[in-house]
């Protein structure tokens, strides 16, 4: 049976993993290389698995060590929301607002939200983490954030799901693409044409998007696939292929050379706050911070579709609505 570790044998770990070499690793840690390598020894002992493998002068981490190391990550990340609180309290601070949300939404509505918050709160002290919609309630339900945006998926037990806001797919495309022409597609017209289309590991929208190709006689062929919003609308406007997405994600690109155009069957997207029902975070904060979080939210999209209409109005040659 093997040994534990001790967490000196996770700080040279990490720190070999961070610099690559034995040497930079002391150097970090402010010990000899024969420390550090007498410790990797040691671990490795334990553990009964080689961590590292030599390859032209550095430490290269096995799949196995890969796998520990991002459990180690975990809980180094713990270890400085652990020093950042006693920082704050050695400051007599003693409040820190975790929030977790996907990318387009703390891009595209957070940053009002936060400045009109502290407006109140000027004491509070905030951090921010995106995550893809699927593991934001995990976050907020393992009390590591104590509110989460992202959009609307199956409730978990111990978390409370409040409505932001509800907002239709578009269709997005560079303004040459050969549909720019048209105000609104459906299914049957995307699948001749290149898509861009979001990871599993970005907004969450994947499942909803890929379910609405079902009748098509083929899905259309995802060339790309990106993690980040701010990707996927560049590689759009470059004419890599379509995507589609919504308002708040089109809000970021409003000034962007793209054409929004409206999908048919209309598919509306929901868009929510999760907080723990155990929450020790004071209420009345978090409930003004979901009600600005709300009107700023349906500011965009009442302003993405005034935007798409005056777009749509605007005469154009060839322009056709089907």
């Amino acid at each position: 049976m093997s040994r534990g570790l001790s967490f000196r044998h996770v700080e040279v770990i990490r720190a070999v993993v961070l610099t690559g070499t034995a040497t930079g690793a002391a150097a970090q840690l402010h010990v000899t290389q024969p420390a550090v390598s007498n410790v990797l020894k040691d671990a490795e002992e334990r553990l009964g698995f080689v961590l590292f493998e030599r390859a032209g002068g550095r430490l290269i981490p096995t799949e196995k060590a890969k796998l520990l190391v991002a459990e180690i990550e975990r809980a180094f990340t713990g270890l400085d929301t652990i020093n950042e609180v006693a920082a704050l309290l050695g400051h007599n601070e003693n409040r820190r607002l975790h929030i977790v949300t996907t990318p387009s939404f703390g891009a595209a509505v957070l940053p009002r939200v936060i400045q009109q918050f502290r407006a109140r709160y000027p004491n509070v002290r905030m951090s921010l983490s995106s995550r893809a919609s699927n593991l934001v309630q995990s976050m907020v339900v393992s009390q590591k954030a104590d509110i989460g945006f992202g959009l609307e998926v199956p409730a978990i037990p111990g978390v409370r799901q409040e409505g932001i806001l509800r907002t239709p797919l578009h269709c997005i495309v560079a303004h040459d693409h050969p549909l720019a022409g048209r105000d609104r597609v459906d299914a049957l017209d995307l699948h001749r044409y290149d898509m861009v289309s979001f990871s599993h590991l970005s907004e969450g929208t994947e499942d909803q998007i890929s379910c609405l190709f079902d009748r098509a006689p083929s899905p259309p062929e995802s060339i790309v696939d990106c993690a980040t919003s701010i990707t996927v609308c560049a590689l759009v406007e470059s004419g890599v292929g379509f995507a589609l997405s919504h308002s708040l994600v089109l809000h970021l690109f409003r000034h962007a050379a793209l054409r929004a155009l409206a999908f048919s069957p209309e598919t509306h997207l929901g868009i929510c706050a999760y907080r723990a029902d155990c929450s020790q975070y004071p209420a009345a904060e978090l409930d003004y911070l979901v009600e600005l979080a709300r009107e700023e939210s349906r500011a965009i999209d009442v302003d993405f579709h005034r935007r798409m209409q005056a777009a749509n109005d605007r005469p154009e040659p060839g322009r056709a609505s089907r």
